[in-house]
């Protein structure tokens, strides 16, 4: 129960410290700082306003563990994060180019 409001507590702060040193809102992790172990990575959100073939385009956001890094996906296919409704981190999906 401590480790999960620790962790859940770790989350808030990190997304409450990222850090956007570009003008407007960043495309990509560019000019996203983030104070987490794994730093910036394009997520996919749960919900969008415009969506593009059907899915969310993928956003900046900062994460502990970037997934991705150590996911291997078919040939054809790509590792994309996505968004869970959860506090915790995103999780990884192979999706077609």
């Amino acid at each position: 129960m401590a480790k999960a409001l620790f962790l859940t507590l770790f989350v808030l702060v990190a997304a409450a410290s990222a850090q956007n040193t570009g003008p407007g809102t960043p495309a990509d992790c560019s000019t996203l700082e983030c104070p987490t172990p794994a730093g910036c990575a394009m997520v996919r959100p749960l919900v969008c306003t415009i969506p593009v073939d059907n899915k969310c385009p993928t956003v900046p956001k900062c994460v502990k563990d970037n997934v991705c890094m150590y996911s291997r996906c078919t040939t054809g296919f790509q590792c994309v994060l996505k968004e869970v409704w959860s506090e915790e981190d995103p999780v990884a999906s192979c999706e077609p180019y």
